[in-house]
């Protein structure tokens, strides 16, 4: 693992963003009870019935591994994938943890649990920060499940909206750096609402989609963003910090990227009632 600016990373090769330690490890299940909560605590979408073998993938602290394996108790086979080994807290009888990248884990002869054709249900949450190839990760999501098996994928939409779902931070130059950034690194920052196209365009059947507001702060009405709300005013401002740190300031000067970071506080300190972010989940059936 390694370390910058007094936090651990998966390593300093990796694509994705955010640290890997103990405060990161907390964040995430915090994240995790607070989507699942705006979801109205019905976190999964697709219509399984029976499923035998479930896959998740970039599984970090294994809470919604655990969550799919009490979700369906008659699974016999529950697995979960990430590039980093995931922490103790969520192991259980039930449950196997696999570290390594998914992508060379179907081509490992060595690793059979994770042959062609073999889950009935491949679920993904939030790979926004670290997956490069969408295309190439939704093809061989579909080549792991059976005809007939299920895949879903939630994900964000890093774009900021006001309460009428009208943009607000177009003319922010720092999220602009953001988004630039991230391309050049081959990561979409805004896929949440591509998944649906992505899905028809691999060939999946049945493809639906549902978009939910990840707020910033109280949406009076709707205790059901409450903790998300209260997460986001906390938790965000570091997240797209470290964000800007890894894509935007190594393309500026000091004194540049120091100017974006004190206008990204400017701006989220003045976030108004009814900001929010999207985030979509979206589902399809392999024929």
């Amino acid at each position: 693992m390694a370390s910058t600016q007094g936090r651990g990373f998966h390593t300093t090769d990796s694509a994705y963003l955010l640290p890997n330690d103990a405060p990161e490890h907390e964040r995430l299940d915090l994240q995790s009870r607070a989507l699942n909560r705006m979801m109205h605590d019905q976190p999964f979408h697709a219509p399984l019935v029976h499923p035998e073998r479930i896959l998740e993938v970039g599984c970090g602290t294994g809470v919604m591994t655990a969550y799919l394996a009490a979700a369906y108790p008659n699974a016999k086979d529950v697995i979960g994938v990430d590039l980093s080994e995931v922490p103790q807290t969520h192991r259980n009888g039930r449950v196997t943890f696999v570290q390594g990248d998914i992508f060379k884990l179907v081509q490992d002869p060595d690793s059979p649990a994770f042959a062609p054709n073999s889950f009935d249900h491949l679920y993904s949450r939030l790979l926004t920060c670290g997956m490069t190839d969408w295309r190439g990760y939704i093809a061989q999501a579909k080549e792991l499940v059976k005809p007939g098996g299920w895949v879903e994928l939630q994900e964000l939409e890093a774009i900021f909206y006001d309460h009428d779902r009208q943009r607000i931070d177009e003319d922010w130059t720092w999220h602009k750096d953001i988004f630039a950034g991230a391309r050049k690194v081959g990561l979409e920052m805004d896929v949440g609402r591509k998944l649906e196209g992505y899905l028809k365009d691999a060939g999946f059947v049945d493809v639906e989609s549902r978009f939910y507001r990840w707020m910033y702060g109280k949406w009076p009405g709707h205790p059901e963003t409450d903790l998300i709300g209260e997460y986001s005013l906390k938790h965000c401002l570091p997240i797209i910090d470290l964000t800007y740190d890894k894509v935007a300031a190594p393309n500026k000067t000091a004194d540049e990227a120091e100017m974006g970071r004190q206008t990204i506080r400017e701006h989220m300190s003045i976030i108004e009632r009814g900001t929010h972010q999207g985030f979509h989940a979206a589902w399809g059936r392999k024929p």
